[in-house]
């Protein structure tokens, strides 16, 4: 008679790998919003250098008073805007990091239930030896007429 291998914390274990698979859809959500603010900062990084050298080119050329009022608000408008999409990329590169730990600390978990079922599973399979040991040592001590009931 051999008996199924079945681990108690089974149930436990499934929802440990859920809450793993949730965290990487998480991490993997937090690291594209980090990408997003990244590539609008460079944009906006791209777009200021631009500027610059179009204000000293104009600069070279000699432009109204006017113009470089209009340059220097432009500019202030744009510094305006890095910063506050900098902000952006230091809190979405946070929140990825922690996103990022959460899968650390959720695959150990999981780590050490998989751990736990293999032990559970070992001794399983060394007390199944031993009951089958012992059923062929009891076997063993039948006198060969009992074994057809003669």
């Amino acid at each position: 008679m051999k008996m199924a291998f079945h681990f108690r914390l089974d149930k436990v274990l499934t929802i440990k790998e859920k809450e793993k698979n949730l965290s990487e859809l998480e991490y993997a959500d937090a690291r594209q919003q980090f990408e997003k603010a990244a590539r609008r900062l460079y944009e906006l990084l791209k777009k200021k250098e631009d500027l610059e050298k179009q204000y000293e080119q104009k600069m070279q050329v000699g432009v109204m008073a006017d113009s470089l009022l209009q340059y220097s608000y432009h500019l202030q408008t744009l510094q305006t805007s890095i910063t506050q999409e900098q902000l952006n990329v230091n809190r979405a590169k946070f929140l990825m990091e922690g996103k990022h730990q959460k899968i650390i600390q959720k695959s150990v978990e999981v780590k050490k239930y998989n751990r736990l079922k293999e032990k559970h599973f070992a001794h399983f399979k060394n007390q199944l030896k031993k009951d089958e040991s012992k059923q062929l040592d009891e076997l063993s001590l039948i006198k060969p007429g009992e074994w057809h009931g003669i």
